[in-house]
């Protein structure tokens, strides 16, 4: 589970731009949840989310699945 659900703050917003301009790299889960809600800190810019297929490449029916994704993983 995303250690922040739909609750955005400026402290958050703050340390992730600081580090992502630092050149620190943020991953995050993308959570199965098995809902298509964005999820933070996954939605901010420069975080990358990953969330994993199933063999023939469709999302599990248990993860979160939008937008937000960048890596997709068999």
């Amino acid at each position: 589970m995303p250690f922040l659900n739909s609750l955005t703050t400026d402290i958050l917003i703050c340390v992730l731009k600081k580090a992502i301009d630092s050149g620190i790299i943020i991953i995050t889960s993308a959570g199965n949840d098995m809902t298509k809600q964005d999820l933070y800190p996954s939605v901010y810019l420069g975080v990358i989310t990953v969330t994993s297929l199933d063999k023939e490449n469709n999302h599990l029916y248990t993860n979160n699945f939008n937008d937000h994704l960048t890596v997709l993983l068999e």
